[in-house]
């Protein structure tokens, strides 16, 4: 494979051309700080209004250097016992497999933000409570770690901002039995800023142009009797890129000549975030008893369900999770003083199979396209647990 990237005849370089060490140096100094004032107007009796305002300045420099070490003394720099100059970084830059390439480069940058909060509350009742919040915020931008290639169009991605909207409600119920939380929400994202997969071996922070979430959640704890306890909680969400014109192709859209044809990019306008489940619950049963004047008993079971999770930030097919569902349970035992417990659990008892993270495989231009890794999350299992408290 490296003979062909050089032109060489198969078999002129041993397989020991490819043993070598990239070493990157990334040394960053931050300094961030801000005042902050809050006022709460209490409007009646029952109505409240809390106003808030924030002022920051970060600043940042980063010093960053890159270099590549021969540790077989095949290759080098400037020349090797081939008479091919400069064949390490033939192999390992830009003109090879792209995986890094000497840099030495410090940039530094600042920003400032003014940032608030306006809520407003109303009692209904002594067991009921409305509210209305309106906020802004934000992420500091910075400087890509990795950068193993010392790309300065990458090195630096910019902040990203939010304006959040949220109504909702807190209610106690039955006499104090339950309580009911509420909230429908929208956030407007700016600048988001993403981790992309560039397709060979290394990941680039940048900015995406524009996200949009609006949600809908809710959470009821209720006690059914003096012993056994509910906990119900459930979510809406619609995520979705609002414009993001210039994100990275998935290795599907490189295959089949889209991507090219597109200019290297794709258009996630309107598609979904990633990890953002258009509906999500779970259901928590707690039942909690005496056995004795000296022991406890505890019996809880959680059944949680996620529909289809985007996995892959470049909208791969073969990077989303589908719908799942799955059940744990735990019964312990414990001294009624609090001084031990022993429990019993079992994780994921309906044995689903699903993943949490999925990429290409390195070097898919080499013969490693449509190849993946994955990492699996446990199946059905089950443990011992001991805790002594002194």
């Amino acid at each position: 494979m490296v003979d062909g990237l050089l032109g060489l005849p198969p078999g002129t370089l041993p397989s020991t051309a490819l043993e070598g060490d990239a070493l990157n140096t990334f040394t960053q100094n931050s300094e961030t700080w801000s005042v902050f004032t809050e006022i709460t107007f209490n409007l009646t009796d029952r109505a409240r209004l809390t106003a808030g305002v924030r002022y920051s300045e970060d600043e940042k420099d980063v010093v960053k250097t890159g270099e590549t070490v021969d540790l077989t003394g095949i290759l080098t720099a400037t020349g090797n016992q081939f008479g091919i100059p400069g064949l390490f970084a033939l192999v390992y830059g830009p003109a090879g497999l792209n995986l890094a390439d000497p840099h030495n480069y410090s940039l530094d940058r600042s920003e400032e933000h003014v940032t608030g909060n306006l809520n407003f509350q109303y009692d209904v009742s002594d067991d009921t409570m409305l509210y209305a919040n309106v906020s802004n915020g934000y992420k500091a931008g910075g400087f890509d770690e990795d950068n193993s290639l010392g790309r300065l169009d990458v090195a630096e991605f910019e902040d990203e901002t939010v304006v959040s909207y949220e109504i909702g409600a807190k209610m106690d119920l039955a006499g104090g039995r339950g309580r009911l939380n509420m909230a429908l929400f929208r956030s407007d994202y700016e600048d988001v800023q993403v981790s992309t997969f560039d397709g060979n071996a290394a990941f680039v922070v940048g900015n995406a142009a524009e996200t949009q979430v609006t949600g809908f959640e809710f959470d009821l704890d209720y006690a059914l009797t003096d012993t056994l306890t509910a906990k119900i909680a459930g979510a809406w969400l619609d995520a979705e890129y609002k414009k993001f014109t210039d994100a990275a192709c998935n290795v599907l859209q490189v295959i089949d000549g889209s991507c090219a044809a597109a200019g290297g990019v794709q258009d996630l306008s309107g598609k979904p975030l990633q990890f953002a489940p258009e509906y999500s619950a779970n259901v928590n049963l707690r039942y909690e008893t005496a056995i004795n004047e000296n022991l406890d008993l505890m019996i809880a079971g959680m059944y949680s369900y996620s529909d289809d999770v985007v996995v892959a930030n470049d909208l791969d097919p073969n990077g989303i999770q589908k719908a799942y569902g799955k059940l744990d349970a735990n019964i312990t035992v414990s001294d009624s003083m609090g001084g031990w417990s022993v429990s019993l659990v079992g994780r994921n008892l309906t044995d689903e199979s699903t993943f949490a993270w999925m990429n290409d495989v390195p070097l898919g231009a080499f013969g490693f396209n449509k190849v993946y890794f994955k990492h699996i999350d446990p199946p059905r299992y089950f443990e011992l647990q001991g805790r002594i408290n002194f």
